[in-house]
Parts: structure tokens; C-alpha cells; sequence
């Protein structure tokens, strides 16, 4: 499992720098066990207003968003979970404070062979989590299949 994280960590900090993010990873090894920031994410990016040009020049959908994006990667076909081990699990608590501050966000993303395959946004509303399927894909200006 620790070689499918390192690779969807490094293809996600590669997406994420590609469009203008600074991005790293935050979680950590210790003895072998692997410990995700606050309990749900692997990495941090932000990208500033000064990037209005680059996505100007990359003419994407929506590239509005300006402030901290938290990403726990991992394979496709455990999306699901990790969603699940979130907003239910022990990080509930800290993935709610993070959505409610000003700015935040949080996705998960699903790796294959192929490259991206699958996002899934958490956000809050009411107290309550909401997932959305791949309702960020156009900010990277491809599709992925469903």
C-alpha cells in the first residue's frame, strides 16, 4: 500500500504544481505507519490571485478558487472509503473545522494506471458533509471517465 500512496501523492503534487499550486505533502511516516494531516489529508496546496494569468493562458472553466486546497489521495477504487473514513470516521471533528474555515477545501483523489481518475469534494453545508463526484475535473481541464 505504501508504494500506490507514494505514487498518487507524486502524480498529485505534478497536477497540482502543473496548474500553479504550490503544493506538499503533510503527512508522515513514523515506524512505518502512516499518519495523514489531522486524520484525512496527504497533501496542501494553495495558489494565489497572482495566478490569474496562468489561468487566463490555460483558458479553464473555473479557476476562481484562491486559498487552501487539502487532498488525500489514493487508488480509484477507494474513493468511497476514504470519503467514508472521513466525514464518519475520528477525523470527522477536524475535517469540519478545517471546511469551516474561511478558504478551505477538501478533495479526494482517485489514482489509476491511466492518471486521474476519479474527485470526490467534501464540503459542509448545516453540518453536514456533502460529496460531489468529479465536480472539480474542469478546473483541470480534462475529463475523466466515469
Amino acid at each position: 500500500m505504501a508504494v500506490m500512496t507514494q505514487a498518487t501523492d507524486k502524480a498529485s503534487l505534478a497536477l497540482l504544481k502543473k496548474y500553479g499550486y504550490r503544493a506538499d505533502i503533510v503527512e508522515r511516516w513514523v515506524s512505518g505507519k502512516r499518519y495523514d494531516f489531522c486524520g484525512f489529508g496527504d497533501i496542501i496546496a494553495f495558489r494565489s490571485v497572482a495566478c490569474d494569468e496562468l489561468r487566463t493562458r490555460l483558458g479553464a472553466i473555473d479557476f476562481s478558487f484562491d486559498g487552501t486546497l487539502c487532498v488525500q489521495t489514493c487508488s480509484r477504487g477507494s474513493v468511497n472509503a476514504h470519503v467514508e473514513k472521513v466525514t464518519e470516521g475520528r477525523p470527522r471533528h477536524a475535517l469540519m473545522d478545517w471546511l469551516e474555515c474561511k478558504g478551505n477545501r477538501f478533495e479526494v483523489w482517485g489514482w489509476t494506471g491511466g492518471g486521474l481518475a476519479r474527485v470526490q469534494r467534501v464540503s459542509l453545508c448545516g453540518g453536514e458533509f456533502f460529496a460531489f463526484d468529479n465536480s472539480e475535473l474542469a478546473v483541470f481541464g480534462f475529463d475523466v471517465p466515469n
